[in-house]
């Protein structure tokens, strides 16, 4: 995947506005984005939906996946095997995560179902950027846009109102979403407005 120099820039520039919220304004606009993702069609339709484990900086999905999963839902996280691929996995218990490769909590596979992608109704995007054309900029390693080719699920990007640009710097590989949950609202493509 690409590390060209438009896309460092604009990684530096986003994880200086995530760096400067503080901890108790990302919690209150994570709350906000939950609340927002929590009335969207699509999330709530959805029967399995692939979700994420937030780092400290990141817009956090957990209020809205534990409230899917009380619903019944079934909650499956991703996990990084080598080639950059995502492996999917469903928590047998709650303590069921690692801390991965990345520093990120991942899924124990010893301690999990591993779930196909076609069992995916609903992927939650994490993201540096998001476009308001609903391109996507991520870290820079490839991962998703390498998983969401294989799935059919509508995708949902999660992010705070500072994670959003009229358009991301993308090249042909990088995958968009098909709508973004944010603290603001939700942005919706125009080709998905059913979401």
């Amino acid at each position: 995947m690409s590390h060209s120099p438009e896309k460092q820039i604009f990684r530096r520039e986003v994880k200086a506005r995530l760096a400067a919220l503080p901890f108790a304004e990302r919690r209150a606009r994570s709350r906000a984005a939950a609340e927002v993702l929590l009335e969207l069609p699509a999330f709530r339709d959805a029967r399995c939906i692939l979700g994420y484990m937030a780092t400290e900086t990141e817009c956090d999905p957990s209020f809205a996946l534990r409230a899917a999963k009380e619903e019944g839902k079934r909650i499956v996280y991703p996990k990084c095997l080598p080639e950059k691929q995502l492996g999917l996995y469903l928590p047998v218990f709650d303590d069921a995560f690692t801390v991965g490769a990345y520093g990120i909590l991942e899924p124990d596979a010893a301690r999990c179902e591993a779930v196909g992608a076609e069992e995916i109704d609903l992927v939650l995007l994490p993201g540096l950027a998001f476009g308001r054309d609903m391109s996507r900029l991520g870290k820079g390693a490839g991962y998703y846009d390498r998983l969401l080719p294989r799935l059919t699920a509508a995708k949902v990007g999660f992010a705070f109102d500072v994670q959003i640009f009229d358009a991301v710097p993308v090249e042909k590989w990088d995958e968009k979403a098909d709508a973004v949950a944010t603290n603001h609202g939700i942005i919706v493509n125009s080709a998905y407005s059913h979401l």
